[in-house]
């Protein structure tokens, strides 16, 4: 579940527009399209029409008309705008990506800071739904940029907790718990309670990832308190499904389905998808922990079916997955297929990053294709430009190469941990029994420094042959084999701690030589543990 639980929290950061249903294509898109076939008067009366429709949904705040002599980039910028609202708070987030990234085309060359804030902010939320942290992460900081600019404290209540969200998403949480605890701050000295529950809700989920579930609790009780005074059932909904969160991880399940089951019909009034879809997915898992195997294959569908509707493959990837560990116990088939849609979703997570990556490489290539035909007329020695620029083309291809072939690597360091997964979701009761009977033993050695593999299967009352074989038999590994990954993954959570020296580390994984050590964590995880040290900062 530990797995489940990091992806699905996040998506509660943004709650703030999560309060609309859904949109789908609507009139005001086909406007749209007419606006950009058309110029002059008529194109300003397209957009006259638009903005109808849009106050009649109650999109904007008051009835918006341009006349003939309003200038055309003011209309475009405004009109954008409005239009990636109303898919932000229609949850079409890549409509809305598209709508905004436009308006700021126009934004940028006037001096409205703070409508230019606001599109950056609200772009940040479009693309970290999408699971598009980096680009989230940029536009968000941007937000902020405005923010402070403005000294505006209502601005940077939202901009710095969606900052430390995205933060959180990428697994840095002390970044983004700096970011949450000032925006708590700032909404404490604007005494907004609503901002403030919002703030805490986010907290909590940031103490889970942190294991800290104890904490998670009392900041999520403290949220739907807070709510709960201002009678806002619709937020209160919200809270109980974060509660429910640390109360499953804490095997508190039966207090967590109490809580899921109160918000579910509250949501869907509502019409807060995105969070009904996490409800969905825990009464699902909380489904498979009770083993009503029906139930939870039809929790884990709706959620599905909600996702895909707004595009957030990421989440949907984690629904596919607990939906095919329902259908293993009704339909195999069924389950088989839901396993090769993760599979799909997974690697087209992948795709998009190289797809992403190949187009920076190819924008820079073109970009330095025209700065050398432009210094080729101004200078005489053309010959020497043609070589260095097919020198530079070949490193950069070179670079590009490398980076495509690391990404491979992880790639398939991904599927390998998936068939791990995918494993020991096959094994028995007792065949995890003896596995972990197994590793407590590994791991009192390590400190001991004395791994005896002899030893360790006359604790278990066998040979070591006989160890041996039942290992290959369960997990597919030798006794050796094991031992080695058992160190290294025990390394990997010593490393991720971040308090102990690279030496240290080896030391308490039972081996004495750094070298060696090195050696072996490079060849199970394909990275030096420095490098895998350096990562887990980034």
């Amino acid at each position: 579940m530990a797995h489940h639980l990091r992806y699905t929290l996040t998506i509660f950061f943004f709650e703030v527009c999560g309060m609309i249903p859904l949109s789908a294509q609507t009139k005001s898109d086909s406007l749209l399209t007419q606006y950009e076939e058309t110029a002059g008067r008529q194109r300003i009366a397209v957009a006259n029409q638009i903005f109808q429709l849009l106050n009649d949904e109650e999109v904007t705040d008051s009835l918006i008309h341009f006349d003939n002599t309003a200038h055309q980039d003011t209309v475009a910028a405004t009109l954008y705008y409005w239009m990636g609202e109303q898919k932000f708070y229609g949850q079409d987030f890549v409509r809305g990506v598209a709508y905004f990234n436009k308006a700021l085309e126009f934004l940028e060359k006037g001096k409205d800071i703070g409508r230019i804030g606001d599109s950056y902010n609200d772009l940040a939320i479009c693309y970290a739904r999408q699971g598009l942290f980096q680009e989230a992460l940029e536009a968000a900081t941007r937000s902020v940029e405005m923010g402070e600019q403005l000294k505006d404290k209502e601005r940077l209540v939202t901009a710095t907790n969606i900052v430390g969200c995205i933060y959180m998403m990428a697994k840095q949480s002390a970044n983004g718990e700096k970011h949450l605890l000032r925006s708590l701050q700032l909404a404490q000295e604007l005494n907004d309670s609503v901002k403030i529950a919002v703030r805490y809700g986010t907290l909590s989920e940031l103490r889970q990832t942190l294991g800290d579930n104890q904490k998670a609790v009392e900041y999520a009780r403290q949220a739907l308190r807070m709510d709960s005074l201002r009678g806002d059932r619709a937020r209160m909904a919200v809270r109980r499904v974060q509660l429910a969160s640390p109360l499953f991880a804490m095997g508190r399940t039966d207090e967590a389905e109490a809580q899921l089951n109160e918000a579910r019909p509250v949501l869907e009034a509502a019409g807060n998808k995105v969070s009904l879809a996490i409800c969905l997915n825990q009464m699902g898992y909380v489904a498979l922990k009770k083993e009503q195997w029906n139930k939870a294959a039809q929790w884990f569908e709706q959620s599905i079916a909600i996702y895909a509707q707004t595009g957030e493959r990421f989440s949907e990837s984690k629904a596919e997955w607990g939906l095919w560990q329902a259908l293993q116990h009704i339909d195999i088939r069924q389950a088989a297929a839901h396993l090769e849609k993760y599979a799909i979703l997974k690697d087209t997570l992948y795709q998009q990053d190289v797809a992403r990556m190949t187009a920076e490489y190819e924008a820079r290539y073109q970009n330095n294709e025209l700065r050398l035909m432009n210094e080729q007329e101004k200078q005489k020695n053309k010959m020497l430009l043609i070589i260095g620029a097919t020198i530079g083309l070949v490193l950069l291809g070179g670079v590009l190469i490398q980076l495509y072939i690391l990404r491979l690597k992880r790639k398939n360091s991904r599927m390998k941990t998936q068939l791990d997964q995918v494993r020991d979701q096959l094994l028995t009761p007792a065949d995890r029994e003896f596995v972990s009977r197994v590793d407590q033993l590994l791991d009192k050695q390590f400190r001991s420094f004395n791994v005896d593999l002899e030893q360790l299967a006359s604790e278990l009352c066998i040979t070591r042959s006989q160890l041996n074989r039942k290992m290959k038999a369960i997990l597919d590994q030798s006794m050796s084999e094991h031992v080695s990954r058992v160190r290294i993954e025990r390394a990997k959570r010593l490393i991720e701690d971040g308090e102990m020296s690279i030496s240290e580390v080896a030391r308490a994984c039972g081996i004495d030589d750094v070298a060696y050590f090195s050696r072996l964590f490079r060849k199970q995880s394909g990275m030096s543990p420095s490098e895998y040290k350096s990562k887990q900062k980034a």
